[in-house]
């Protein structure tokens, strides 16, 4: 270790604390805290009962599995525990939790078993788009997107000119005209 002394119960203070979603590693707070030399795992353990090293152990692991998620993720159903290596889209795998049996892509992290990931988001964005102008429609005319940009716009009150605030282009809703380029 670096040498710092500490008391026998500020550095089982130390160590319990980081069960409450500490930081890892746990390192020295000696000079200030500027030592910031790692803890070593046998002196981590000497002064831990197993219980609480093997659940200070697993508060590690989730946090590096937290902290990696280009390395490893985990299962999406709630309460579920497992973990998977997560890949890149050329490597993609489709796994099957072992826990729960929920299906996932080991790149995109959705399940769509039987397409690629780029056929996955295509199939899904068409069914957004689907879904969001299902539910204009359902508005009664007091939405609708900009032409530009595609960001909803609420009329709400006033004239029938209506600006999108992020392209500065302006709109008239379609039983009064067409769309209009303001300057």
């Amino acid at each position: 270790m670096c040498g710092h002394s500490y008391c026998v119960a500020c550095l089982h203070h130390l160590l319990v604390s980081a069960l409450d979603g500490g930081q890892f590693p746990l390192v020295c707070l000696g000079n200030d805290s500027h030592c910031k030399t790692p803890i070593p795992i046998p002196v981590i353990k000497r002064f831990l009962t197993p219980t609480l090293f093997n659940r200070l152990l697993e508060v590690a692991f989730k946090y590096h599995v937290s902290t990696h998620p280009e390395v490893f993720r985990f299962c999406k159903t709630p309460d579920c525990t497992q973990i998977y290596r997560s890949t890149s889209s050329r490597a993609a795998v489709n796994l099957r939790c072992p826990s729960c049996f929920s299906g996932v892509c080991s790149s995109c992290d959705m399940p769509h078993e039987g397409q690629t990931c780029v056929e996955y988001e295509r199939t899904k964005s068409a069914e957004r788009g689907r879904q969001e102008d299902a539910w204009i429609a359902a508005q009664g005319g007091r939405m609708k997107k900009c032409p530009k940009c595609t960001t909803l716009i609420e009329k709400t009150g006033g004239c029938n000119r209506v600006t999108c605030k992020l392209v500065s282009n302006s709109l008239l809703p379609p039983n009064v005209g067409r769309l209009t380029q303001s300057f």
